[in-house]
């Protein structure tokens, strides 16, 4: 199955370090936390947005796990917003939900 990802990024932390992620992998079940990106693959997505990155001192983080929607066994690409009884559903909201949330509360407001 396709995991469907926006790739790999990097996250400044306020403790100066420099995080750079996600992998993404699909699994069959919740509690899988193990890590699956090979330090090669991960090396060649990181060289994308830092070339001169090949030989840095990467080490493996956390890893962690992210629902994925599904329907008729194919992942849902879109938001999905529905109404049912006296609740409103909102469903698979990835990134960039957050940069979305006027739009998505200007569709909720149109359900009541």
């Amino acid at each position: 199955r396709d995991a469907h990802g926006l790739g790999v990024h990097l996250t400044h932390t306020i403790d100066g370090q420099t995080l750079l992620g996600p992998n993404a992998f699909f699994i069959e079940k919740k509690d899988d936390y193990a890590h699956r990106s090979s330090a090669e693959a991960f090396e060649r997505a990181v060289g994308y947005f830092l070339p001169g990155s090949k030989g840095a001192a990467i080490t493996a983080g956390y890893s962690g796990n992210r629902p994925k929607l599904f329907r008729g066994g194919q992942p849902v690409s879109e938001f999905v917003i529905e109404k049912k009884e006296n609740w409103i559903h909102l469903l698979g909201i990835e990134s960039p939900g957050l940069t979305a949330a006027p739009a998505l509360a200007r569709e909720v407001l149109k359900l009541r």
